[in-house]
């Protein structure tokens, strides 16, 4: 089966969810609506279909939440700084989204945020954690037996707070229901992180706030978001810190006086051949035909592909495998090379930040700029090339000539320091606030006509293709037990849970301990375990707690 033949089956699947979660609204089952709202969501996250929106499960959730979350009147406005709701799904100390939560709360200095999570499965980074307190905020679990009772839960902390900004995952149905209801609620703001993948809610936010300009065009061809619903907010950059001895830096890594080190950091499957080309195959003839160039790749492990390469050239191409602090490899670098065929704006930007120019093979494709770095603030510091021709020809020119790649670097650093301004920063997240108070004093507006053709859909199948390298694509009955957790319980005749286990010990104990919570009343509980050969001690725990407990071990991952 063609990539286009699966985009096309995942297409059909969400096709008879969508039918599905209609036919349980009619039948005023919105607890099951909601629940397979997520699941269809998750799915279609994962797995390409060949939409990236669906108004049809919005609509639905935006029923279910006049339903079942109508708004109550709002406390009285208690003086002193304004309350601003973040929402996300869950947190953890990788991830863009992320990043960006953490530094919008650290650069809000005139708010204070309470930070809500809809489904943390493990503990809150210190990080995160930190930054919420030391603004004087506080971090809620928004727990319940299903996405239905979170998004009560939910919609009575959104009553209490004058701002809403969601930095959500895209299965997320708490939000969008919790949020229906726009009689007297506060104005709502979407950070747009999964730009390039399907998410729930295009019709929830008053604004849809992007890091670039191709994901807020892309919000309006393909999501149907209005042009005057959306606005940019740059990807709030930090300065790495350094080793302060370069030369010692690049000792460590083996590096001699005169090479050139072209440096690239990315997970495995971005610089994985999905079409016609692989970063291998960009760089390795460079590799070859200058003996003063070295590849050090962050990410990719010395094996397969990178092994042999590595044999090819002589040991000039080194996979130095996943590094938590990538400090030495930034100071040691020359050069830094944008993944290809999905880019890594955060590693680039660092990168810059550390001195390097980025170079990225940009080659033509309607959605190009949402697998490229579209960032305007990098200007003549970021080297793009449309063919293999001319990015082999301009990696030639910066290994061949020192003083031209220093250059380029120090116009790199020069640029990331305006963009790392944290006034300027600040400056553009007030402008976002206001706009979003001024969109939630309107009407709502109409949708734009959502965009398919030849060219999104073969987009969709290069995506499908990506998530597929990274083992991130899942099968419909994958999602359906991802998303156990979003059915309806009666209480009435006890309680079944299931938690899906996944190498994480402390997120398990927090889960049960609630489950007990919520069940300490009830005569009649089982409880279900899925258990991802989990390494940390999770099965240990589980041998012991004894008791009507299942446990089911799978042989891989879900």
């Amino acid at each position: 089966m063609s990539a286009h033949e699966r985009v096309g089956a995942h297409g059909a699947a969400l096709a008879a969810n969508e039918e599905r979660i209609l036919g349980h609204l009619v039948e005023g089952e919105l607890a099951l609506a909601a629940a397979w709202a997520q699941i269809a969501a998750d799915h279609a996250w994962h797995s390409p279909t060949g939409v990236v929106a669906s108004p049809v499960i919005d609509a639905a959730l935006h029923a279910i939440g006049r339903a079942a979350c109508p708004r109550r009147p709002a406390p009285a406005r208690v003086f002193g700084p304004e309350r601003v709701l973040h929402v996300a799904t869950e947190v953890s100390d990788v991830g863009g989204h992320s990043r960006m939560l953490r530094r919008w709360i650290e650069r809000d200095h005139a708010r204070i945020p309470t930070l809500a999570l809809t489904r943390q499965r493990g503990p809150v980074p210190a990080a995160i954690a930190g930054a919420v307190a030391a603004t004087g905020g506080e971090v809620r679990h928004v727990e319940g037996h299903d996405a239905l009772d979170r998004a009560r839960v939910l919609a009575a902390l959104v009553d209490a707070h004058d701002t809403v900004v969601l930095h959500v995952h895209p299965f997320e149905t708490a939000a969008a229901i919790a949020l229906a209801d726009r009689d007297g609620r506060p104005p709502v703001i979407h950070v747009n992180h999964a730009d390039h993948c399907f998410w729930l809610g295009a019709d929830v936010a008053d604004l849809v706030v992007s890091g670039r300009p191709a994901a807020a065009s892309m919000c309006v061809t393909r999501r149907g978001v209005s042009p005057l619903r959306t606005s940019l907010l740059p990807v709030p950059v930090e300065t790495p810190a350094l080793p302060a001895d370069r030369e010692a830096a690049r000792a460590a890594l083996g590096l001699s006086d005169t090479a050139c080190a072209l440096l690239v950091v990315a997970a495995p499957y971005k610089l994985e051949r999905i079409d016609d080309l692989g970063l291998l195959d960009l760089v390795e003839p460079v590799i070859a035909a200058h003996p003063e160039a070295v590849l050090l790749a962050v990410g990719p492990e010395d094996a397969g592909p990178w092994a042999a390469a590595r044999e090819r050239t002589g040991g000039r191409v080194r996979a130095l495998g996943r590094m938590d602090d990538t400090a030495p490899v930034l100071a040691a670098g020359d050069v830094f090379l944008d993944g290809y065929p999905c880019s890594s704006l955060t590693a680039a930007l660092e990168a810059a930040a550390a001195g390097m120019c980025v170079v990225s093979h940009q080659p033509p494709r309607p959605q190009a700029a949402t697998y490229d770095i579209d960032e305007p603030g990098l200007g003549d510091a970021h080297v793009r090339a449309r063919t293999p021709e001319q990015y082999a020809e301009a990696l030639a020119r910066l290994v061949s000539d020192p003083s031209a790649r220093r250059a380029a670097g120090a116009a790199a650093a020069r640029a990331l320091a305006e963009m790392a301004d944290t006034v300027t920063w600040a400056s553009g997240l007030e402008d976002v606030y206001a706009r979003a108070a001024g969109r939630g004093a309107c009407p709502p507006l109409a949708p734009t006509p959502i965009a398919t053709s030849a060219d999104t859909l073969r987009e969709d199948a290069f995506l499908l293709r990506l998530h597929e390298a990274s083992g991130m694509a899942i099968p419909p009955q994958a999602a359906v037990a991802r998303g156990a957790d979003a059915f309806p319980r009666d209480p009435h005749r006890g309680l079944a849970i299931v938690i899906h286990a996944a190498d994480q010990r402390a997120g398990l104990e927090r889960l049960i301990a609630s489950a007990v919570a919520t069940c300490e009343r009830l005569g009649e509980v089982s409880a279900v375990v899925v258990d991802d050969a989990s390494r940390d001690g999770t099965a240990a725990f589980l041998e012991g707690m004894g008791g009507d407990l299942r446990v089911v071990t799978n042989p891989v991952p879900i």
